[in-house]
Formats: structure tokens, sequence, C-alpha cells
């Protein structure tokens, strides 16, 4: 059975998102940097590192040291699917913003029929735990817009920010705008691929309760993965699939940690051909004692 064709019957928009188009001219990737003893190194400069691209040199156009502040956008899914979900998407939070720096900026915010801001921007810490409890509050809502809330997030909630950004998502990828609005899949990723915002997306694990609108349901549910995987991809975030519950505050924390101890570094890409093959990163130091720990390990050069 070939599954892109029942996918395609079974999820029209797919169809979009297939033939959309994704300029790349910038790439982006965190580093961290450990030392011979584990030790985190946070003093290097942009000489001290080397990307290649398929085994090419490429020339380092963008770098931010560690210090440089990050400003994290948390998204959660509140809809009626993850409700005995709460506590653990309030402590996965909590793990993550343990790892984040005082000069860091977090906002808060979380989705069911419609987006709510719990947080605007914001370096103090204990507000933003504060306003986790917000999310976990009961909403029993059968509506859920995950595309329409991060649509917004990137189109209008990062105005005026300027630095390391990045969005964080918890969901469990169900969105049931897409059973009326065609377009809202491809609307996200045009946002994703235009406002250069990694998002990354932890997803809940648990099976979707896709039956009350596609009789085959693990269509709809590679098809709930296929797009949660697209707007990664075009953002340049990356997508952690949880095995159980407990996990989830475990990926959180390493997302976490990462965000506080990273460099930034960014090229355009000296083969500049869109011929969909996947390139693959590799970021190394002259100074052989390091130990580097990328965000990714490369992308999809897409038509």
């Amino acid at each position: 059975m070939n599954w892109a064709t029942v996918l395609l019957a079974a999820f029209p928009l797919l169809q979009d998102a297939y033939t959309l188009k994704l300029d790349v001219p910038v790439v982006s990737i965190d580093v961290t940097a450990l030392d011979g003893k584990d030790n985190l190194v946070n003093n290097l400069t942009k000489d001290d590192f080397l990307i290649y691209e398929n085994s090419i040199p490429q020339e380092i156009r963008f770098f931010s040291p560690v210090s440089t502040p990050y400003h994290v956008f948390l998204l959660f899914d509140s809809s009626g699917s993850t409700l005995n979900d709460r506590d653990f998407m309030r402590n996965a939070a909590a793990k993550l913003i343990e790892h984040l720096r005082p000069q860091d900026s977090i906002a808060v915010g979380s989705f069911a029929d419609n987006f709510q801001l719990n947080l605007p921007w914001s370096t103090d810490h204990k507000k933003a735990a504060a306003a986790l409890d917000a999310v976990a509050r009961p909403n029993e809502s059968n509506e859920t817009r995950f595309y329409a809330a991060l649509d917004r997030i990137l189109r209008s909630e990062f105005k005026g920010v300027v630095g390391r950004r990045a969005v964080v998502v918890l969901t469990d990828g169900q969105d049931t705008s897409l059973v009326y609005e065609s377009n809202v899949a491809k609307r996200v990723l045009q946002s994703s691929r235009e406002q250069r915002i990694p998002v990354s997306i932890v997803v809940l694990p648990k099976e979707p309760a896709t039956q009350l609108f596609f009789e085959n349901t693990l269509a709809y549910f590679e098809a709930v993965r296929f797009n949660m995987q697209r707007i990664v991809d075009s953002s340049g975030g990356e997508i952690l699939f949880s095995k159980d519950l407990s996990e989830v505050e475990f990926l959180y924390g390493q997302i976490g940690k990462r965000l506080g101890t990273a460099y930034s570094l960014g090229y355009v890409p000296s083969n500049s051909l869109k011929d969909g093959t996947f390139r693959k990163i590799e970021v190394k130091s002259p100074r052989n004692s390091l130990r580097l720990i990328q965000s990714r390990q490369g992308y999809y050069a897409k038509n």
C-alpha cells in the first residue's frame, strides 16, 4: 500500500504541504561545547568553530555567544485531549525554566478553541512559573486550534523582540480546524519559513482520537506527524516524541539546558540547489579537546 496516496486521500491539505516551496537562505544551528571533563565551555568565539555541509566547509556568517539572551515562548495545548496531562505539562515547563539564565526572557501561551497569552515577555522566571498554574487549570474545550495559535505567535508575539528566539510547544498534535479549514497548516508553514524562529515540538504520548473525523485513524496519525515535522524542518527546530509522560519532563529539561548553554551559528549554504536532498551538518572545532553537541544533524533542501 502506498501510504503517501492514503494520506493525501484522507488528508487533502497535504497536497499543498508536499509542494510548498521552502526558501532556506540561512541555515542556523545551536551548539553546546564541553571540555574533556564534560564541563561547559562558555568563552568561545566564532573562530573556535568550523561548519561543514556534506563535508564541504561553510562560512560562518552569524554567531551569538552563550551570553546572548534567548527569548523563549512556551506554548501549551490546553484542549480537552490533554486534560489529564496538565500537571506533567506544568512540571516539564518548570524543568526548562530552571535551566534558563537570568537574562533569558520567557512568554507563556496556551490554546484550545482560542489562543490565550498567559504571560507576556518577562525575565522574571518566578512569574513564568506562576503562569504555568493557569495552563494547568481545567479546560474541557472540544476545539483544538494548534496551527492558528502557532501562526499568531510567529507573526505577532515576537514583534520588537531582537536576538535569539525560540518557540517550544507541548501538544499531541491534533487540530480540529483541519477538518473544515484546508489552508490552516499551509499558513503556519509559510509563517515558520518567513519568520525564521526555530520551533521545537514535544509530542505528548497518546493516540489521537481521530475516529470522529476520519475512517483511517492511522492515516490521520501519520498526517499529524507529517505536518509537525514540516513545521520544525522549515523553522530550523526539532521534534521530540516522548515515550511516556515521565519522559516529557526529561525532554523539556534537555531543551532548557541547550538553550541556556548554546552558541548560535548561521551560514548561507554554498550549494544553493533546492533538490530535496538531505544535507548533513557537522560542526567541529580546531580545539580538539572540545566535544560539541549540535541541536540538529541536518536539513532537507526542499524545492
